[in-house]
């Protein structure tokens, strides 16, 4: 199946442009009548200039008389505008409900959260050290993912990859096929672009092949694959966070401090591997004082706690 072109950068910036334009106007509005025909034109005036007004208007029907908050807004201006070619072809964009054939769509990671998932052995329980053991447990992380065009568009996806997995796909997402990196002191003069940390994939981009489902739990995907543009914008990606021909905001020396495990969110840096810069506080958990917390992904407990089983029946 051929994969979709999608310009990435103006499908940012068209985003950006609907929400400034909706936020601005109709944030925490209820459209209806005169209202609701005046978002169909702001919204249109924001897309590509001949951009039907008939498909546009029954693209977003369903939300006349809906209170336009930050999810309906974000939904919104990212379906229009990873469909603006389509609007503009005179093709309606409604909601996604299901996904009728396979397709391929562009995704970009949002935050990564470490974890472990147990799975309970083929075969039934096995001795391993004089122990009986049920389950096992792989490392790895909570991936959490907005799809960034197509019928599908803004929506976000959280499923779990083990460290396994990453280093079956990590080449297509821009990572070198050795991890030589965490093991040598003298830099080669190729850099070593290995991975090493499930939180690397933040801000990572790829492409995901959605499969048909009838959408009661949203959308599924079977496959990921990069294009060479997306790679491209990785390895950069990843270039910064190795400081090559990049210096750390705070300083830092990347042997002792990598960016997975900086305190810096993308809020700040644009190397960061998480949203927003963590905050100091105390750990009801592990009882230890002026700790990291990733807020409001984790506002309970510590970094280092929630990436944790809660028990160690859990691990």
């Amino acid at each position: 199946m051929d994969m979709p072109v999608y310009n990435l950068p103006v499908i940012f910036r068209q985003y950006r442009k609907l929400t400034d334009e909706v936020a601005l106007h109709y944030y925490g509005c209820r459209p209806t009548g005169a209202d609701f025909e005046g978002l169909v034109d702001t919204l249109r005036h924001a897309l590509p200039p001949g951009t039907p007004r008939d498909p546009l208007r029954e693209s977003v029907r369903h939300l006349a008389g809906v209170e336009l908050g930050r999810p309906q807004v974000e939904e919104l201006c990212w379906r229009l505008a990873g469909n603006a070619g389509a609007l503009k072809r005179g093709q309606v964009v409604p909601p996604w409900s299901k996904q009728a054939n396979p397709e391929w769509a562009p995704a970009q990671v949002l935050h990564v959260q470490r974890g472990w998932s147990s799975y309970r052995l083929r075969g039934g329980p096995q001795v391993v050290a004089g122990k009986t053991v049920e389950k096992v447990s792989r490392p790895g992380g909570q991936v959490t993912m907005r799809l960034l065009a197509g019928p599908a568009a803004g929506w976000k996806l959280t499923r779990f990859w083990s460290s396994d997995y990453v280093h079956v796909i990590k080449r297509e997402l821009g990572f070198d096929r050795f991890d030589r990196g965490p093991y040598r002191r003298t830099p080669l003069k190729v850099p070593d672009m290995g991975f090493r940390d499930v939180r690397e994939l933040a801000r990572l981009r790829f492409c995901v092949l959605l499969a048909p489902c009838l959408g009661t739990e949203g959308p599924l995907f079977t496959e990921v694959k990069g294009t060479h543009t997306m790679r491209s914008f990785n390895r950069g990606l990843l270039r910064r966070r190795l400081r090559l021909g990049h210096e750390c905001p705070l300083g830092y020396p990347e042997e002792e401090v990598p960016c997975y495990t900086c305190e810096l969110g993308y809020d700040r840096c644009p190397a960061g591997c998480h949203p927003r810069t963590f905050t100091r506080g105390d750990c009801p958990r592990c009882n230890r004082h002026d700790v990291w917390f990733d807020r409001p992904s984790n506002p309970d407990v510590c970094v280092d706690c929630a990436a944790k089983p809660e028990s160690p029946d859990d691990h």
